[in-house]
């Protein structure tokens, strides 16, 4: 027979809980593991982010090449005569609409940048965050060469003057639609949520932009971008810009 002082004490052992000392050490190791793992998990997220907004990107710059390819390779203009801003163009052209609020019908999450929690327009034509994620690259009015032709990069312009559209970039993240031809120290918004001068680029990516070119390729570069789309003046009647210092114009 067992005595009964030990089975008292076995009784003891098995029914005593944590010490406070114990617990702390578990809070402890558990908080450790918790910092070494937040970090990564970050990363991952904000990985994922910029990889959805290239994806909108390249569904927008897609749809801004077939725009051209059904207009007999005029691209769409920043603003139109309606004062559309290229998204309400592209939008119609699709059989969409925006609202009186630029709000698509329907929402509006892939022209939307998912580090841009702020955003409560698709394509707004007023700057800032809320306006929207992305931009055209020109500032041109529909078919007015009169006006706008010196800032004919690739809004408004005709697929045929353009000579290297590998370097020549047709849509971008930015904190207004359209990106302006006589700024180019390069600073936009950095960081992202900054709505100062320049061309307004968003460096959402840990100080990095996406852009999608006119070749339809898509690239993660590096800020500040100085000299992207630069106006060089000069004759009225050409595209005189440049996309980072190469001559992109055929005439």
């Amino acid at each position: 027979m067992t005595p009964l002082t030990n089975h008292r004490s076995q009784t003891f052992l098995s029914d005593r809980g944590f010490t406070l000392v114990e617990l702390l050490v578990v809070i402890a190791v558990v908080g450790i593991l918790a910092a070494l793992g937040f970090p990564a998990l970050k990363r991952s997220i904000q990985a994922a982010n910029q990889a959805k907004c290239m994806g909108n990107l390249r569904q927008i710059g897609a749809m801004m090449g077939a725009y051209a390819a059904d207009h007999d390779g005029m691209t769409v203009p920043a603003i139109n005569s309606s004062s559309w801003n290229f998204g309400e163009i592209l939008l119609a052209w699709k059989g969409s609409k925006m609202d009186a609020n630029y709000r698509i019908n329907g929402g509006f999450e892939n022209w939307r940048c998912p580090e841009n929690r702020v955003q409560i327009h698709a394509c707004g034509s007023e700057g800032g965050e809320s306006a929207g994620s992305y931009a055209i690259n020109g500032w041109s009015l529909e078919l007015d060469p009169s006006g706008w032709s010196g800032d004919n990069r690739y809004a408004g312009n005709r697929l045929c003057n353009i000579s290297q559209p590998s370097k020549l970039y047709m849509v971008t993240e930015a904190a207004y639609y359209r990106i302006e031809a006589w700024k180019d120290d390069g600073v936009g918004s950095v960081p992202a949520g900054l709505y100062t001068k320049g061309p307004y680029f968003r460096y959402a990516h840990s100080g990095r932009v996406n852009m999608v070119f006119a070749d339809g390729h898509g690239e993660l570069l590096p800020g500040p971008l100085r000299g992207y789309g630069t106006y060089l003046g000069g004759d009225s009647t050409k595209a005189a810009s440049r996309s980072n210092g190469v001559p992109w114009f055929a005439n």
